[in-house]
């Protein structure tokens, strides 16, 4: 996420980790997993902030992953 704080896209970081060897990279990863377990949360204690941060605002935007459709890429709806 602090990347993504830098103005770096979720693909050019995704692809960079990819290229170092890992088999995905951390946005498609949260993609996966679902945004919404960790903002959730976060909005539960009262600590979520989507001025400043990117999966805060994610979560209040309703991009929760591929569970809904949309994170930080949008995923056909046939899956």
């Amino acid at each position: 996420a602090e990347l993504a704080n830098t103005g770096l896209l979720p693909h050019q970081v995704d692809a960079a980790s990819e290229a170092y060897g890992m088999r995905m990279g951390p946005f498609r990863m949260n993609d996966l997993v679902g945004l919404d377990l960790f903002g959730r949360e976060r909005a539960k204690a009262g600590v979520a902030n989507p001025e400043k941060f990117v999966f805060d605002a994610m979560f209040a935007a309703q991009r929760f992953g591929q569970k809904n459709g949309k994170g930080f890429y949008k995923y056909d709806e046939k899956l």
